[in-house]
């Protein structure tokens, strides 16, 4: 008997049947497949779902792929994709968001399979992005920059360098914003507090606080 994938869709069993398997807690849902409860939500994992439901040409992007980069907790309702539009690829569908864009070799990863943008080229999507909400996007690059350990400062100078069109005026008031927030996280860390002396910067769920503000808030929990 051939052994069935660890990311399982539609294709691989029926769908009634694997929303009971889900009901008796053997497997969980995650993007619209679904996986053994044993099986961690990594980014393989994520890029295995993308690969299994999108065609080979696809570039999981946006919100799709700061969720397979590990940035957001959830992918989007419907899957953000895109397709180089020098390709001349034209394929119609109503099942994800699929838009036609320039993107370089360099700005697409490999991830498991699944084609992905870069995380300088989605930090840039994410920043453009008029659907989104300046703080749901900014807060998305942060988590992005955590995540992947890329430098906000590389994609504001190519924001920077771009031109004043609006999409990017929008991209570089955001990712100015990303920058700043950055920066007060580096002051706190840095912070002196003149009455009592230096103060040493302690980190609770990934925020840093100062010795004395995180005291309290443990005592307080």
């Amino acid at each position: 008997m051939p052994r069935l994938p660890d990311v399982l869709s539609p294709a691989d069993l029926p769908l009634a049947e694997l929303h009971a398997a889900r009901l008796t807690g053997e497997v969980y849902a995650i993007g619209g497949c679904f996986a053994p409860v044993d099986l961690p939500e990594l980014r393989a994992v994520r890029a295995e779902v993308i690969s299994r439901q999108a065609p080979a040409r696809f570039v999981a992007d946006r919100l799709t792929a700061a969720w397979v980069w590990g940035a957001v907790a959830t992918p989007p309702v419907r899957l953000q994709f895109c397709i180089d539009i020098r390709s001349r690829h034209r394929q119609t569908t109503t099942r994800f968001d699929l838009r036609e864009v320039v993107i370089d070799g360099s700005e697409i990863a490999v991830v498991h399979a699944a084609l992905v943008t870069s995380p300088e080229r989605t930090m840039l999507d994410l920043a453009r992005d008029g659907a989104l909400d300046d703080e749901a996007a900014v807060g998305h690059i942060l988590a992005l920059m955590e995540c992947t350990d890329t430098p906000l400062h590389a994609v504001l100078a190519r924001v920077i360098g771009s031109g004043a069109r609006s999409h990017m005026r929008r991209a570089r008031s955001r990712l100015e914003r990303a920058v700043s927030a950055v920066a007060d996280a580096v002051d706190v860390v840095d912070a002196l507090d003149a009455p009592h002396g230096v103060q040493h910067a302690v980190e609770m769920g990934r925020i840093p606080h100062l010795e004395d503000e995180a005291t309290e808030r443990q005592s307080v929990a």
